[in-house]
């Protein structure tokens, strides 16, 4: 194949100068380009008032949810605890409906039309021909609602409070109480056609009753008594109105449900739509499911199944759990059972068999919704490499645990900066976390031990948030408190406000002064108002400290600023991501220039370039120039083009996605499927990880502002967001409809429709011309020769050169080679997904529009011919695959067959969301449903069974406030539980807990035990957990952490699921290698039944030692479970060096097809670099030995090994001081006088790279692998298989690893410029340490003898100045730095590492072609060139491999 694949960048951007107004996946500006630099101080105050213990509805998660039922299509309708609204969601995706109602939400505003709009009350929901039938039970009315917009259509007055509604045909019938002030208790019939309402006679047995179902007939009603436990059949006619014939019953029967509880005062009741003999019964304490079947005589039933337990937790097929359900619910059309459980909040759905299919996600409380969000914000790297975040709670001074009588909010620091928390701190306030580049990480640690309780007092945020960016002083480390530094211009400073409900009655203007006097300093003040308890005079309020909060209109685009509100805990991570801005515009090359070239003959140079544009889309595109066979590069060449040039018009475009059930096909629509005409299924990706489209246009003003509403005259505006859906379609194609230009023209194609190639770098791919010839069985050329591959080359053979690349408009673009012409772009389904968070409303104001600049397809694409059986055609024959890790872009990957670059097909595409712990997947026929959820690694009191049953007592209006263990019929009888027992909600052991913190301390003792199917843990003290927020004794804090290498850890339910256990995943920056591995252990002696696996690394995440600190192994051929996890190998994150490890680099790969001379193996041996400066080797041959055997007995001194081994080579002694971390791919190359195995590296924190904090000190390496072509288990592994660190305290506290070769083992050659340090053979490698500060900026490149390292030194005199880029030329087998002699680099004094100064900025991966070094360098281009070429200083090389990635 004629390719130039190249290498991803681990980038890792900064924030420049404004926090928090577009995307966390926004970008800011490169690294090295000045202000982007400095890190952002952010303090995120989040209210711990006791309303945050309340339900949060919407989203993915249901708020005690009462009724289900479901349309044709099988969409839920769901209506939850009053106040909390009607959702509707997408069945297959389990995902909310953002086009119906408001966001998903019917909750309107309009008192008439209210649905279950007040407290202890139950709320019904049916749905007929298009339309929702709800109830208001305390205004005794019904309310038909339109089921696609929303719309309330009409309502109907009552004569009693309806408690339960059943269809049959055209008549609504509706059960009434007259209890509480009803007029009448009885039945009503509404004609659904006519919409003429009849009320029957009164009837009292229908007081208190819950449920009734109708037969096909309408001729016979059934309810249950609760007072007599009886089912009750009344005959029925129609007298202009269905109406029972009498109020005595015509026959009665026990109810006798399997297991009913004495106190069942609570059934619903649904008949079978196709039988009128069948009925559906469900107990809500009973917690039961049943079918029984009617007599001839409908005098009694027997019962045929019955399913399910009491548990709070996720049902699954073998064990069905029940929390008190309210709510049944029957789909007519598919034949589904729905099931609203009320206590444990899911909605669950089975056949009607009983068999389950799958449930909703169970409730939340508002700060489980809060902590998810802030969670995400920090863990997402995007976000976390530009700013610092610190973290207080807060809710008010007085009351229990507040501190009145102190003088200050924050008087000073308990421990260091890392480790410690302010003074005073306490249940009620506290500031967490202070501000540092590691509080994203004690952030996702410490956010769960909050024990909401108190009110809502802006006195304490503004006193805590003034007093900590007033705190003086450093730790013990030399760290300061508070990181704020006036002397720095470029810094900026933040808080964060996030509010869950009105601010008590008291002075806020005192608050008001201390928010100003925030802003005077430089601080700047954003106000989040979260959840559904905001009135409007809150949200008054809170728009008042907006303004005051940021008084130069910097973040709202120059118009008035205004708070942001969410409803939902979805929308709250859509409005935090959509809160970062960057500075001015300036043009920039970053991603390494691709040569597609031959010395002789010339040929192709491609080079991406961007321009940053502040709050809009980057301006984007990539350029062909013609480069000569010396690398002389022709700027005039009459085949030069810019793609963006040749780009059509957006309706001429070809973009393509994959839409659930592959309707409408990507084939069949010429692959122009993603429109505006397809924005109902497209509307369902944007949703699929609880993203939420913003209403950016309006045709009405909304909370007093009409900036929404400059563009209402254009057609298609609207209110609500399904205008939105399909503006943002539009908009990725290329269209204005977030007016850029200022003129509501929002259907124009806006200036530049392309957003930046930044980090993906492309791949050219023409004809197949894969190696064939081959001198051993063990090569994949021998495979080839095998299996025809010269035939598929002949058939392809005028197969035109495509350039494939990832940009930030979201797609994978296929580009004629040639032309620069667009052939199509594929938007993957788990990228769709972020496009939402493009939309920022706040944006949108009197000087025009904008939208967030996301992270999309990121990554770097890698192709690979392989044999194997197409899951499509189902035939077995070769086809050209190409995986596209998203990058940046997210946790997943696509993986695509382009074998006629025409007519590509999707055959699969994974992503792991690693917040709501799902990993979802879709395969090749558009088959959304196959998403697996795994188990949160970290636990708070009210995910246990008792806490949420003492807040549904609180939320039911309960007085009893006394904290106890006190049941009746089963029941809490109080808000507070109090005990030494608790119900978890997961199956655990004791060995499944890595630990237990109650109040802060970490306690042992506990017992852990099961019973009756759930996880009891004993603990030696009572817990308390209080649900009323005035009660005098209140809550613990507590947290319980879960072993991450448990059992219980990642996918583990259904049978397929186990495949697909990507729960580690990250953002998948590793781009992955696909190479042909033994499907078993040794001895494995057949290569035709060796299998195409690709190998990457787990990919960056530094806050969430969860993920990131793997190697997946994905099988690419499984013929059932295609993109299976293989294996996922386990890397070692030490313990003692104060920083979370991941894999952020490409692994490199040595297999028998490199030429290497004696390799004896099949597979491949695997070298991976890891964030914590490690390179962990793994095995994936088939060698039997350690000394390369492959069948036999191992003989005396040598070791079996298998697949999968790992063992961890070298160690760069890493910490959080020294910053050694390794974001880069290691290059390799075989010496040619040691003859062997060579890696090569450079460290640095690219993610700050230009830190000059103390201690920093980084190096440039070059470490010889003793064993290979062998593998050899350096150290025992544990039953885990990862390797085991053997380690020494010394006296000064210090911990030295004894078994991982790191520094001692290698030659300082630091100052070695003659050669004179070259290591003796005893020594595993060399090492220079980089001065003042100097990082690797990007990986080597190995070319005739030399390493070419990529430096940045930050600038010496000003933080907020550009520093300067590098290039250092190492001798690879001894260490010594030629730049002075080979590159013309300053021997001076000045010059402190002897490294060839090249330009401001930052220095891409080097390319070598002609001799010759290319890079781009991105800062300042106005004042130097964007492009670098420098001769090598080397003679011309033999023609004998350089560099391992010629492999790839």
């Amino acid at each position: 194949m004629d390719k130039l694949k190249l290498i991803n960048l681990s980038f890792k951007i900064f924030l420049l100068s404004i926090f928090f107004m577009v995307s966390a996946q926004a970008k800011s500006l490169p690294p090295g380009t000045g202000e982007g630099d400095v890190p952002s101080n952010v303090l995120i105050m989040l209210d711990s008032s006791g309303s945050m213990r309340s339900c949060m509805p919407g989203g993915d998660y249901m708020c005690m949810p009462d009724d289900i039922t479901a349309d044709e299509d099988g969409d839920l309708f769901i209506i939850q605890y009053p106040g909390q609204g009607l959702v509707k969601m997408h069945y297959d995706t389990l995902t909310i409906d953002t086009t119906f109602a408001d966001a998903g939400i019917y909750d309107p505003a309009d008192d008439d039309c209210k649905v279950l709009s007040s407290s202890l009350a139950y709320g019904i929901v049916e749905y007929h021909n298009g339309f929702i039938y709800s109830t208001d039970f305390w205004r005794q009315q019904v309310v038909k609602i339109n089921s696609e917009t929303g719309d309330c259509v009409r309502k109907w007055d009552l004569d009693g409070h309806p408690n339960a509604l059943a269809i049959v045909g055209d008549t609504l019938f509706i059960s009434k109480w007259s209890f509480f002030g009803g007029t009448k208790t009885g039945i009503s019939s509404i004609n659904l056609t006519s919409e003429a309402k009849k009320s029957c006679d009164a009837n009292s047995l229908f007081d208190f009753n819950y449920g009734i179902t109708v037969d096909s007939t309408k001729q016979n009603l059934y309810m249950f008594d609760e007072n007599d436990k009886k089912i009750k059949r009344f005959t029925m006619s129609d007298n202009s109105g269905w109406c029972p014939d009498s109020t005595t019953p015509t026959s009665s029967w026990a109810l006798n449900l399997p297991g009913m509880v004495s106190w069942e005062n609570n059934v619903a009741l649904r008949m079978d739509p196709d039988d009128d003999n069948v009925m559906f019964i469900q107990g809500t304490w009973t917690s039961k499911l049943a079918k029984a079947t009617l007599n001839g005589s409908k005098n009694g039933f027997t019962y045929n199944w019955d399913i399910g337990r009491l548990g709070w937790g996720k049902s699954t097929a073998s064990d069905i759990q029940f929390g008190f359900p309210w709510g049944l619910g029957v789909d007519v059309t598919n034949k589904r059972l729905l099931s609203a459980n009320w206590n444990s909040g899911f909605g669950q759905v089975f056949d009607f068999d009983g068999n389950f299919i799958k449930s909703t996600e169970p409730s939340q409380s508002r700060m489980e919704g809060a902590s998810t969000a802030i969670q995400a914000v920090v863990s997402d790297t995007t976000l976390s490499n530009d700013l610092d975040f610190g973290f207080g709670h807060w809710s008010w001074k007085g009351g229990v645990g507040g501190w009145a009588a102190v003088e200050a909010a924050v008087s000073g620091w308990s421990g260091t900066v890392e480790t410690g928390e302010a003074i005073p701190c306490n249940d009620n306030n506290c500031v967490k976390v202070a501000i540092s580049q590691s509080g994203k990480t004690k952030i996702v640690d410490d956010i769960v031990n909050i024990s909401p309780q108190g009110g809502t007092d802006a006195n304490t945020f503004a006193d805590m948030a003034v007093d900590y960016y007033e705190l003086p002083g450093n730790d013990s480390t030399g760290k300061p408190f508070c990181p704020k530094d006036d002397s720095i211009t470029c810094q900026k400073n933040y808080v964060v406000v996030i509010g869950d409900g009105d601010f008590q009655s008291g002075d806020t203007e005192a608050a008001k002064l201390k928010v100003a006097e925030l802003a005077a300093q430089g601080v700047l003040t954003i106000m989040v108002g979260y959840g559904p308890g905001l009135s409007a005079a809150g949200k008054v309020s809170f728009n008042e400290f907006a303004v005051i909060g940021d008084p130069d209109k910097i973040l709202s685009n120059g118009a008035t600023p205004t708070a942001i509100f969410a409803r939902t805990q979805h929308g709250l991570k859509t409005q935090l991501s959509a809160l970062l801005s960057g500075i001015v515009a300036q043009k920039f090359s970053f991603t390494a220039p691709a040569i597609s070239a031959t010395i002789e003959d010339g040929g192709s140079l491609f080079q991406a370039t961007f321009e940053y544009r502040q709050n809009k889309e980057w301006k984007g595109t990539l350029l062909r120039k013609k480069v000569d066979g010396q690398g002389n590069i022709d700027d005039d060449d009459v085949g030069n083009w810019s793609f963006v040039e040749q780009l059509p018009n957006p309706e001429d475009r070809n973009v393509w996605t994959v839409l659930n059930g592959n309707s409408p096909s990507y084939q069949t629509s010429g692959y122009n499927n993603f429109h505006k005409d397809n924005s109902v299924k497209i509307g369902q990706l944007f949703g699929l990880t609880g993203n939420i489209v913003g209403d950016y246009h309006r045709k009405t003003a909304i909370g007093g502002s009409d900036r929404l509403t400059r563009c209402s005259s254009e057609s298609g505006v609207q209110d609500g967001v399904a205008d939105d859906i399909k503006g943002l379609i539009e908009f990725t194609r290329g269209t204005d409809y977030f007016d850029y230009a200022g003129d509501c023209d929002l259907t124009k194609t806006r200036d530049n429709p392309f957003g930046e190639i930044y980090h993906s770098e492309l791949i050219v791919v023409g004809p197949p011309n894969a190696e064939t010839k081959f001198n051993s069985p063990n090569q994949e050329a021998y495979w080839r020769t095998q299996n025809n591959y010269v035939g598929f080359q002949q058939e392809h053979e005028n197969r035109e050169k495509v350039i494939y690349v990832g940009s930030n408009s979201g797609a994978l673009h296929a580009i004629n080679a040639t032309t620069g012409e667009e052939l199509w772009a594929f938007i993957p389904p788990f990228i769709a997904a972020k496009f939402p968070t493009m939309v920022n409303t706040n944006l949108n104001s009197e000087l025009g529009g904008g939208s967030t600049a996301i992270y999309g397809v990121d990554g770097s694409p890698t192709v690979h011919d392989m044999f194997f059986q197409h899951p499509m055609t189902k035939e077995t024959g070769w086809a050209t695959i190409l995986m596209i890790p998203y990058g940046r872009g997210g946790a997943g990957f696509s993986v695509l067959d382009i074998t006629k670059p025409t007519e590509p097909l999707h055959l699969y595409s994974i992503f792991n969301d690693e917040i709501n712990h799902k990993v979802h997947h879709v395969d090749h026929e558009g088959t959304f449903a196959n998403d697996w959820t795994y188990n949160s690694p970290i636990y708070n009191l009210i995910n246990f069974r008792e806490a949420k049953e003492a807040t549904a007592k609180q939320q039911q209006g309960e007085t009893d406030t006394d904290c106890k263990d006190d049941r009746v019929d089963g029941q809490l009888t109080t808000t507070c539980y109090k005990s030494k027992v608790w119900t978890f909600p997961i199956t655990i052991t004791t060995e499944d807990i890595d630990s237990i913190k109650v109040n802060d301390v970490e306690i042992s003792g506990y017992i852990v035990s099961q019973s009756g199917g759930n996880t009891i843990i004993t603990f030696t003290d009572d817990i308390t957990y209080q649900a009323n927020i005035d009660a005098a004794e209140q809550s613990d804090s507590f947290s319980l952490t879960l072993d991450k290498n448990s059992t219980v850890m990642g996918v583990t339910e259904g049978t397929k699921g186990k495949f697909y256990d990507y729960s580690t995943l990250a953002e998948t920056w590793s781009s992955p290698r696909i190479f042909r591995m033994p499907n078993e252990d040794a001895p494995d002696d057949d290569p035709a039944d060796d299998i195409y696996v690709a190998v990457m690394g787990a990919g960056s995440n530094t806050a969430n030692e969860f993920v990131g600190a793997s190697v997946f192994v994905i099988n690419l051929e499984d013929e059932t479970n295609p993109g299976k996890v293989e294996k996922k190998i386990g890397i070692v994150d030490l313990d003692h060096n104060g920083v979370v490890s991941s894999t952020p680099a490409t692994p490199t790969v040595v297999t028998a097809d490199t030429g290497t001379t004696g390799i004896r193996f099949r597979g491949a041996i695997v070298y991976q670099p890891d964030y914590e400066g490690k390179i962990t080797k793994i095995n994936l041959t088939n060698m039997k030995c350690d000394n390369g055997l492959l069948t036999g007995d191992c003989p005396a001194g040598s070791e079996e090994i298998k697949r999968f081994d790992s063992a961890i080579l070298f160690n760069a002694e890493t910490n959080n001081i020294n910053k050694r971390y390794m974001f880069h791919a290691l290059d390799a190359t075989i010496g040619s006088t040691t003859t062997g195995l060579w890696l090569f590296n450079s460290t640095g924190d690219f993610s700050r790279i230009n830190d000059r904090e103390a201690g920093i000190d980084n190096l440039l390496f070059g470490i010889r692998d003793e064993d290979f072509p062998n593998f050899r288990r350096i150290q025992d592994l544990d039953s885990n298989g990862m390797p085991i660190i053997e380690k020494i305290t010394l006296p000064s506290d210090l911990v030295e690893i004894t078994n991982i070769d790191d520094l001692d083992e290698c030659k300082d050659t630091t100052d070695d410029a003659t050669g004179e340090e070259c290591p003796s053979s005893d020594k595993r490698g060399w090492y220079i340490k980089l001065k003042e500060f100097a990082k690797g900026s990007a990986e080597p490149t190995v070319f005739a003898g030399r390493v070419y390292f990529p430096i940045y030194k930050p600038n010496a005199d000003d933080f907020c100045a550009i520093g300067k880029a590098y290039i250092c030329a190492v001798d690879d087998e001894c260490g010594t730095n030629k730049s002075v002699n080979e590159l013309n680099a300053e021997d001076s004094a000045a010059n402190t590492n002897k490294c060839r100064t090249v330009g401001s900025g930052i220095l891409s991966r080097i390319i070598v072609f002609a001799n010759k070094l290319f890079a781009n360098l991105s800062g300042n281009p106005a004042e130097e060139e964007d492009m670098i070429s420098i001769k090598t200083g080397v003679l011309d090389a033999e023609s004998v491999r350089d560099s391992w990635r010629e492999n790839y």
